[in-house]
């Protein structure tokens, strides 16, 4: 994402990107953190859905990545020693940016048997230690917050990093804002509303700050085939995340097409209007029943679609 235009750049992930339980969601957790891999993602923090499927899944995931998996406040209960990485340092050039991870003290961790115990520690007390530390060792400090919107911005008075990522409940910014001085950024959750942030760094400071949208998502649902869906807000769960829970598919299509940004899409993606988009449709059908249509609108210049494969019958290298 941005690897042209902008070469300096991290990819991070503020939690939650596994599934819910069972052995469907174990295996596209699986394949979700190889793809984040190649993608290249450098950063991740641990959700409680980290933990569904216990902590040598998780670990041994990551295992084999070159994926960072941070989160301070998160030890085993006895010997208080972190479950994974407190914090991880990059270097671009000479300049020297730290990632750390925190998680809610409500948090429910899901035990799972045979793994020792974990405790969540305060994460303003951990924010305040760690934030303490990495001034000394680095010149941006980056927060990866588990936390959820509100408990996330009251962070910033006590814990006030340079630039702060939040998930736990998916939304959007449709423009970044800071909180506190706090550069701080909302992402959605499977791909919905993924946010872009650019920072100008002068003598080791930042200097001024920017962003773009790389994808809106139009999402309609049937309401015949599922009428509690008129009753759901969808303040704290991502539509596409409520309907797996709650009406699972059984077949579903693509279309990919080329569109040019209408005025609505130009104003929320910060393009011209005109502008060529890459424009994936998905529907999905329980059955006969038709259940959603979702419409993932992204700037040309900023996405892409590869696909690999082999002629069947065709194994290894």
């Amino acid at each position: 994402m941005g690897e042209l235009k902008f070469p300096n750049n991290f990819t991070v992930d503020c939690g939650d990107f596994f599934g819910v339980g069972g052995e469907q969601d174990s295996l596209k957790s699986v394949f979700l953190v190889h793809a984040m891999d190649k993608l290249g993602y450098d950063v991740v923090t641990l959700g409680e859905r980290e933990l569904n499927f216990g902590q040598q899944f998780l670990l041994s995931q990551f295992k084999t990545t070159k994926v960072d998996v941070v989160c301070a406040n998160l030890v085993y209960a006895d010997s208080k020693k972190p479950f994974v990485k407190p914090y991880v340092i990059r270097k671009v050039g000479t300049l020297k940016v730290a990632f750390f991870g925190l998680m809610g003290k409500d948090m429910k961790i899901r035990p799972f048997k045979g793994d020792p115990a974990l405790t969540i520690l305060d994460p303003t007390e951990t924010g305040k230690a760690m934030l303490a530390d990495l001034r000394k060792k680095a010149d941006v400090v980056v927060l990866l917050s588990h936390l959820g919107m509100s408990d996330s911005q009251k962070l910033t008075v006590d814990v006030p990093v340079d630039v702060m990522f939040f998930g736990h409940q998916p939304g959007l910014f449709k423009t970044l804002a800071k909180t506190q001085d706090v550069i701080t950024v909302r992402g959605g959750e499977r791909g919905q509303y993924i946010p872009e942030v650019h920072l100008v760094i002068e003598d080791k400071k930042i200097t001024s700050f920017d962003g773009d949208v790389v994808q809106l998502e139009h999402r309609f649902i049937n309401l015949a085939a599922v009428p509690q869906a008129d009753n759901e807000s969808f303040d704290t769960i991502a539509p596409g995340r409520w309907l797996l829970d709650h009406v699972p598919w059984s077949e579903a299509e693509h279309t990919i097409r080329a569109e040019s940004a209408d005025a609505r899409i130009a104003r929320l993606m910060h393009v011209e209007r005109g502008a060529a988009c890459l424009v994936i449709e998905r529907r999905t059908w329980q059955g006969r029943k038709a259940i959603t249509l979702a419409r993932l609108v992204h700037p040309g210049a900023r996405h892409a679609l590869t696909g690999r494969f082999r002629p069947a019958g065709v194994t290894g290298r």
